[in-house]
């Protein structure tokens, strides 16, 4: 799964070169202030409206001139002109990120504005919209607006959409799931959500939301054995939770979350 244009090729030619797998095109929301909704801006202009609070002249100079989002668009879309099984994702909305230095990679003061992320995030829902595709969607304490230009753009539609390692509240769950029904599938992994065992435990309990609306993930930047690892561990937590609420077997419960919910997931790419 890509989080921006300049890892695009890499998926590409990774999903070539292996058949079990499925290219994901998407802009991340760490990195929607890189691109411009005006086409091609001034530098100093563009990031003083969508960063906050302004930066100073040489945290700019630091920064990559912004790309035309007209451009991350169009590369999107050609990529999936050429693969049909190709997804949209990730994208999202994060209200708690901070820009990382340029330099340094530390975290600082600097954050980008909630709506220059809808612009970005609208954008990229439309081209799921488009083309059909299931789509990844990465919230933190963003869901009410999430929730809201989803709604506007993929209601009437049928993509799929799973949201990532799924960190909101029961409420939360429900309003996603009371709106798109099916639609909607919630993902889990262990290295965001399984390391709050009880938490995802009570969550899978008591939210009352179906088996079928719920997805395994790895949320891992790379591929090995502590990634499987993981993959079982938060399957195990969640199978053990399901198994117990709808008095089924753990095998079965193991079965539908990591291999059947997938598969229709994945259907309609």
């Amino acid at each position: 799964m890509s989080s921006h244009p300049g890892e695009f090729d890499a998926t590409r030619q990774l999903c070539a070169e292996h058949i079990n797998l499925i290219a994901c095109y998407g802009i991340h929301p760490w990195y929607s202030h890189l691109f411009s909704v005006e086409g091609d801006p001034d530098k100093k202009r563009h990031y003083s409206s969508v960063i906050v609070p302004p930066p100073d002249d040489q945290f700019i100079a630091r920064l990559p001139a912004a790309v035309p989002l007209e451009d991350a668009i169009g590369a999107i879309k050609a990529l999936l002109d050429q693969d049909s099984s190709a997804l949209v994702g990730e994208i999202g909305l994060d209200r708690a990120f901070r820009i990382p230095d340029p330099d340094t990679k530390k975290l600082t003061q600097y954050t980008v504005t909630l709506e220059h992320q809808v612009h970005v995030y609208t954008a990229l829902l439309q081209i799921a919209k488009q083309f059909s595709r299931p789509v990844s969607i990465h919230g933190v304490k963003s869901h009410n607006e999430l929730l809201t230009q989803t709604t506007k753009i993929l209601k009437d539609s049928d993509v799929r959409i799973d949201l990532h390692s799924f960190g909101g509240s029961i409420e939360t769950a429900v309003r996603w799931y009371t709106t798109f029904k099916k639609q909607v599938y919630f993902s889990f992994s262990y290295a965001i959500n399984g390391r709050r065992e009880r938490q995802l435990t009570d969550f899978l309990r008591n939210c009352g939301i179906p088996a079928t609306q719920f997805l395994t993930e790895s949320d891992s930047p790379k591929w090995g054995s502590d990634t499987i690892s993981d993959l079982r561990r938060v399957c195990d937590i969640m199978s053990h939770a399901l198994a117990s609420r709808d008095n089924c077997t753990l095998e079965q419960v193991a079965r539908l979350i990591s291999l059947k919910n997938i598969e229709t997931f994945l259907a309609s790419a």
